[in-house]
């Protein structure tokens, strides 16, 4: 667990908390003609 609670603070975790919050994006899809 240590080493968990280590990472929050200067770890991956950390890094990738600067990437939460809202994001807003589109999405689309495309399939081939006649597949369902």
């Amino acid at each position: 667990m240590a080493k968990f609670e280590n990472s929050l603070t200067d770890g991956k975790h950390k890094l990738l908390s600067a990437l939460s919050g809202d994001w807003e994006g589109t999405a689309s899809t495309w399939f081939e003609p006649g597949d369902p």
